[in-house]
């Protein structure tokens, strides 16, 4: 966890015999030493074992789980780290200044830079299934993705009065937490998507009572054409 304290704290989570989880503190780490760069978004890759933090001077800091100072900073940005999604080797970092970022985390080298907003970028989402990413600033998401060469193809976008604040996918809808307190639902395309889940051994949830069946109105119908 990090705060506005500049400081990383680190705890153990293990599940009991009840599957009870239970939080263990382990250790602090101050992180960031100016006193103005409080921490404002974390991240982590698990194909490199590192974490990232990033807060109000710009640069991103790369770490080791265990380390006490930082491995590499990734400079480039030109305002507030506000948001970090992780791919395998590749960190996405979204900011203040408007911008996403590519980074090649054993490299530790920028990629490329993204003009998608005009506003803070304040979520970034992957999907590791189809390898797009979704971002959103102000009222406006969107779904998009970086081929092999870098070049980005954006796949579907949204917008509407509300500012959304976070993001999350359930099965075939992107949910996008608003300031305002609202949760709007979109769906996703379909070429993104994740698979339906079947359920276990591949066999197909039954369907819900009445699915697949006339609604009442089609019923109604039905019973006039007979009569």
């Amino acid at each position: 966890a990090g705060s506005y304290d500049r400081l990383m704290s680190f705890w153990r989570v293990t599940l009991t015999s009840d599957s009870t989880a239970m939080a263990k503190f382990e250790r602090v780490v101050h992180a960031h030493p100016d006193a103005t760069d409080e921490i404002l978004a974390l991240g982590s890759s698990a194909t490199t074992g590192a974490l990232f933090s990033g807060g109000n001077e710009g640069i991103i800091r790369q770490w080791s789980l265990w380390g006490t100072v930082p491995e590499a900073e990734l400079r480039g940005h030109e305002d507030a780290i506000t948001c970090f999604a992780a791919d395998g080797h590749f960190l996405y970092s979204g900011s203040a200044d408007g911008t996403i970022r590519i980074w090649e985390c054993t490299r530790k080298r920028q990629l490329k830079v993204l003009n998608l907003h005009e506003v803070t970028v304040q979520a970034l989402l992957m999907l590791p299934d189809s390898g797009a990413c979704i971002s959103c600033a102000g009222g406006k998401v969107v779904i998009w993705q970086c081929d092999g060469d870098n070049e980005v193809t954006v796949i579907r976008s949204y917008e509407q009065p509300e500012d959304f604040r976070a993001l999350h996918v359930r099965q075939q809808d992107l949910l996008a937490g608003c300031e305002s307190g609202k949760i709007v639902s979109f769906p996703l395309p379909e070429e993104v998507a994740p698979a339906a889940d079947e359920g276990p051994s591949g066999v197909k949830t039954p369907p819900s009572e009445g699915e697949g069946q006339p609604d009442n109105h089609e019923k109604n119908e039905g019973l006039a054409a007979a009569s």
